[in-house]
């Protein structure tokens, strides 16, 4: 189960909330797509929730690697909220890959 989580209060004063849901979706069914296609017998399954990520991370999250991007470039502030949060509470293995 990929599962992609937009902020509830993320995108009605920036991009839009109608823009920042197409977003969101493409990115998920792109990488649903891609999941499939390189493990056929698969079944691959895409939740898109309107949560702050750094609160799916905490003790009742059910699942095997939890994958996170990286620091933005161009920020040297290091690690953000989510994946610091994930870091300290997730209860399985935090993979970090760069954007």
């Amino acid at each position: 189960v990929l599962t992609h989580a937009l902020p509830i209060s993320f995108a009605e004063h920036s991009v839009g909330l109608r823009s920042a849901l197409a977003h969101a979706h493409h990115v998920l069914d792109a990488s649903a797509r891609r999941l499939a296609a390189e493990n056929p017998d698969l079944t691959v399954e895409a939740r898109l929730l309107r949560a702050h990520p750094h609160e799916l991370v905490g003790e009742n999250l059910e699942t095997g690697l939890l994958v996170i991007g990286g620091p933005r470039r161009g920020f040297t502030d290091g690690l953000g909220l989510v994946a610091r949060a994930a870091l300290n509470h997730a209860t399985c293995p935090v993979l970090i890959v760069p954007r």
